[in-house]
């Protein structure tokens, strides 16, 4: 039988904080699920922690390093019907998997469900992103809706639509800014996406954190999707409604000549859009 549920995480020189990475994923209240950890060409004692663990529902692969090829590998290596990500800083909390295996079998529509989270280290804060569809795909037009390492995803979908279609789940160009073009190309596919109200992981933030030096060329990795999605935006609005062809038309021409930049567009057209799909909604309920 396979497991309900696999846990995917790449590991790259972690040593200081793998332990209770690892930890928090094994004492889930859950218990059907595989875990499946991918050591990215370590250097430090990554890889000799990670054997030390005898627990027959963890798999251990090592490959050179090359973070989004090994990420990929540890995917299709998934034998799950939902698949999990975890990041080897951060601490799933010990209901995670049973909150989110239950929240994805109630809701049948949703590919990708992330949830709230709670910064520890350098950052306290608890970060609660939209929980709606209709908020997601309009907070997407500014910045990354959803946590990474909080997500939970459905396997067949990535199968149908990435695998047979001869697509790995994280694009190779698109590194430091894979999780928003997955979210992408899951919403461009017909996908739904959400949020759990719920903080189901502790995310670490330290002065040394790869996200946080790496924010800058996260930013301009995404911009390229960013420009995409805001452009699919555009034309559903446009082809619902043709009253927004000539602000839409003036806009862009702004951008163009360099009268406004690329996030205040964003900002104005996420205004737009929101308005938009509230509309739409409340034509659809007369």
């Amino acid at each position: 039988m396979f497991p309900k549920i696999s846990v995917v995480m790449p590991v790259y020189n972690s040593s200081l904080y793998l332990k209770e990475a690892i930890d928090s994923v094994l004492v889930q209240t859950f218990k059907d699920f595989e875990f499946i950890i991918v050591d990215d060409g370590s250097t430090d004692n990554s890889f000799n922690i990670i054997k030390e663990y005898q627990d027959d529902r963890i798999r251990i692969y090592r490959f050179d390093h090359d973070y989004i090829s090994s990420l990929n590998r540890g995917m299709r290596l998934a034998l799950g019907k939902y698949i999990v990500r975890m990041d080897s800083d951060d601490k799933m909390l010990p209901y995670r998997l049973q909150m989110q295996y239950d929240y994805m079998e109630s809701h049948k529509e949703i590919v990708i469900c992330g949830s709230w989270v709670q910064a520890f280290g350098t950052d306290e804060n608890i970060y609660k992103p939209a929980v709606e569809y209709s908020d997601i795909i309009c907070n997407m037009i500014t910045g990354n809706p959803i946590c990474h390492p909080s997500v939970i995803m459905r396997a067949d979908f990535l199968k149908s639509h990435f695998y047979n279609n001869g697509k790995e789940i994280y694009d190779q160009s698109h590194i430091y800014a894979e999780d928003y073009h997955l979210w992408y190309s899951v919403i461009s596919q017909g996908g739904k996406i959400s949020n759990m109200n719920e903080v189901l992981l502790m995310y670490r933030c330290s002065a040394n954190q790869t996200s946080r030096k790496e924010s800058d060329l996260s930013y301009k990795s995404a911009l390229n999707t960013r420009l995409r999605y805001v452009k699919d935006v555009c034309k559903s609005m446009v082809t619902n409604d043709s009253k927004y062809i000539p602000l839409l038309k003036s806009l862009w021409d702004l951008l163009e000549c360099n009268r406004i930049n690329f996030d205040l567009l964003c900002g104005i057209i996420k205004v737009l859009y929101k308005n938009h799909l509230s509309h739409l909604k409340k034509h659809q309920l007369a």
